[in-house]
């Protein structure tokens, strides 16, 4: 298997691509080390020879690879876009290839980030080192990727030094809507149910439309700091804890309310994830407990990072 590369898509499920001169995708099991070959999809586009690459930015995706020869100073990168994580795919053209006139050469064999929490992408690559390399000489650099206002994505503008440092730091969006998906169970997502508590519930574009809307949270400044984040439900009440357990309630206006559904984001266990401390209990954070939602003090191990730890994706209503 060349060249393997997994995308997981927002409602959880992962796919593994990979292949050299022909592309293939395949859905992953829960284990993330397993498939149904019978489910092997053959997605390879003209000009393919290896590198694909998936991402999926405002409800469309992207499919990246690389064309011609690593070898080649024509190696390059070109896209397709699609309804979903296997196609039907439309290619698009070529978003990077070589720059004579800076004296750069063979560039491939790319990956992609987003900076958490904004719009901003970049493009990891390698090319012929400067100067005097070739095919199997080379260097990584990365530079700045930028999009259309139709989606698509503009042709790379190269450079010889690289981009300056970026900072990601733990900041959400806010009046915006959004879901939270749990970063060690990343099938499941943190909802009210009828009860009025929060737990950490498998929601997927299957569920039907209630379910969806009670994991779809309206992000807002927080309610005792407008530094940190309070959660509204689609009916108005607020996430906030009470004797450590999590539930939602419409506010009462009292500064008690306001400072017990407030959170402050920390860096969460995984990259783009955030982890919410208490306001008024810093040192507890919210984490999940066999799927319910509640405020415990903060544990050094990787289980509690992990339990405490959440990304804000695309909502799911």
């Amino acid at each position: 298997m060349i060249d393997p590369a997994v995308f997981t898509d927002d409602d959880g499920q992962s796919y593994l691509y990979w292949g050299q001169g022909r592309a293939r995708v395949v859905p992953l099991n829960d284990d993330m080390i397993s498939f149904d070959a019978s489910k092997v999809t053959d997605m390879t586009p003209l000009g393919y020879n290896e590198g694909t690459f998936v991402i999926k930015r405002k409800g469309a995706y992207y499919f990246m690879w690389s064309e011609n020869d690593t070898r080649d100073e024509n190696y390059r990168v070109a896209y397709a876009t699609g309804p979903s994580p296997t196609g039907p795919w439309t290619k698009q053209g070529v978003i990077l290839e070589k720059d004579l006139s800076l004296g750069i050469k063979g560039t491939g064999h790319h990956s992609v980030v987003q900076i958490p929490n904004t719009d901003d992408w970049y493009i990891a690559y390698h090319r012929f080192a400067i100067p005097g390399g070739d095919g199997t000489h080379r260097e990584t650099t990365i530079d700045k990727l930028e999009f259309t206002s139709d989606g698509l994505i503009k042709k790379v503008v190269l450079t010889l030094s690289s981009i300056d440092p970026v900072t990601a730091g733990t900041a959400l969006p806010t009046n915006t809507t959004r879901s939270l998906r749990s970063v060690n169970f990343p099938g499941r997502y943190a909802v009210v149910r009828s009860d009025g508590r929060g737990y950490l519930d498998p929601v997927t574009s299957s569920s039907a439309t209630a379910v969806k809307q009670s994991a779809t949270f309206t992000i807002v400044p927080g309610l005792a700091d407008s530094k940190c984040y309070s959660f509204r439900d689609s009916s108005g009440r607020y996430l906030r804890h009470f004797d450590y357990r999590v539930r939602f309630d419409a506010s009462n206006g009292t500064t008690l309310f306001n400072k017990d559904a407030t959170y402050c984001a920390r860096p969460g266990s995984a990259a783009g994830s955030v982890s919410l401390e208490s306001y008024n209990y810093p040192g507890r954070y919210l984490r999940h407990y066999f799927y319910e939602l509640r405020l415990d003090a903060y544990q050094d191990n990787a289980t509690f990072r992990a339990d405490s730890s959440f990304t804000a994706v695309s909502p799911w209503s």
